[in-house]
Parts: C-alpha cells; sequence; structure tokens
C-alpha cells in the first residue's frame, strides 16, 4: 500500500515516469515423500487391505493399487505413489487423465512399471545436474537409459528439459514409440563420428 502512494506521488509530478514491477514471487514446489511403515498401513487401510507377514513397502503399495483400480483410478494412483492426492507434485497430477482413460491392462502395467523402476542413482543425480536435465516426477526409465538420456542432453542439446523418450507403456509418454537401447546407442555412436569428422 505505502508502494502505491510511493509511485502515485512520484506520477503525479512527472507523469512520464514509469516504475519496473517487481515479478510475483512464484510458489516453491514442495516435493512429498512417499509414505512408509505406519503410515503407509494407515493409507493402505482405507481401501480394506493390511500388510501381510514380512510384506515390503513396495509389494503393499502395488497390491493396494491393483485392488483399487477395480473401483477408483485415483485411489489406485494414491496407493502406488504412497501420498494422498493433497500431498501430488504437479507432475503426479497430471496422470489423472491419462490414467483414467487407459485401457485396465495398461494402467496395470503402468503400476508395475512405476513401482518397479529403477531410483535415479547418486552419480545420475549429479550427472543430470550437470546437464540441467530435470527427471519427471514419475519416470520409469532404466537407470541405462537416464545416463545415456543425460550425455545426450549435455553434448547435443543442453537446454532444461526432461528426459522422456515417450516409452509406450508410460501413460506419460509423449511421443507413441518405444525406442530401445541399442537404437539411441547407434544414434549416439552417429553423432559422435559426426562431431569428430
Amino acid at each position: 500500500m505505502q508502494d502505491d502512494s510511493f509511485k502515485a506521488f512520484f506520477r503525479s509530478t512527472d507523469p512520464g515516469i514509469e516504475f519496473e514491477d517487481p515479478e510475483p514471487e512464484q510458489e516453491k514446489i514442495v516435493t512429498v515423500k512417499p509414505l512408509k511403515g505406519d503410515e503407509l498401513d494407515s493409507l493402505v487401510g482405507e481401501i480394506g487391505i493390511e500388510r501381510k507377514d514380512g510384506e515390503e513397502d513396495i509389494d503393499l503399495r502395488e497390491r493396494a493399487a491393483l485392488k483399487a483400480l477395480d473401483n477408483d483410478a485415483v485411489k489406485a494412483l494414491e496407493m502406488m505413489l504412497a501420498k494422498r492426492r493433497a500431498d501430488w507434485h504437479p507432475d503426479e497430477e497430471l496422470l489423472v487423465e491419462p490414467f483414467n482413460k487407459a485401457e485396465k491392462e495398461q494402467k496395470e502395467k503402468f503400476i508395475n512399471d512405476y513401482l518397479h523402476r529403477e531410483e535415479v542413482s547418486k552419480e545420475n543425480k549429479e550427472l543430470a545436474a550437470q546437464h540441467h536435465v530435470m527427471f519427471p516426477e514419475f519416470c520409469v526409465l532404466r537407470n541405462d537409459l537416464r545416463e545415456v538420456m543425460c550425455w545426450f542432453l549435455g553434448t547435443v542439446a543442453p537446454w532444461d528439459r526432461d528426459p522422456c523418450f515417450g516409452c509406450t507403456y508410460c501413460l506419460m509418454g509423449k511421443n507413441p514409440q518405444e525406442i530401445s537401447l541399442e537404437e539411441i546407442e547407434k544414434e549416439i555412436e552417429k553423432i559422435k563420428s559426426e562431431t569428430e569428422e
């Protein structure tokens, strides 16, 4: 309010004066980690599932997600991500529409692929940071593909973007095709030979 009166005073004395308005601060996105242990038990308990003796969190999440799939796709995503919807990252929220439209077999495959994907290794995170690569929140790439994509983005296309191959099993895939590791390696060799010439 005080700032507005300050600007009004100077505009009255010099109508041509212009002020640079500061850019509004962007709200920082806080990533909530998946629930574990007792908190996860409480979440899956909402759909009537109890943890079996010795059952790992990943297996419990998969079992709960597949059970919830029959009645409520969003609840299935909550079980898969091990987070209540209120805690989802904006990228995770983007899953809802394509997930609802997908066939049941596609949904089951995506749940399985997501839960059993390889986590991003520390080395990959460091490599990604060097090349300003952001991994999508729900990416299901294998680690070898992540390394190839980090290299590619860092040398051929060094700009901020996510390393999406558009895998057919991913409901958020940007390209309707599956790209094999062999094809990627061939393309990399081709690019390397062209840059060396």
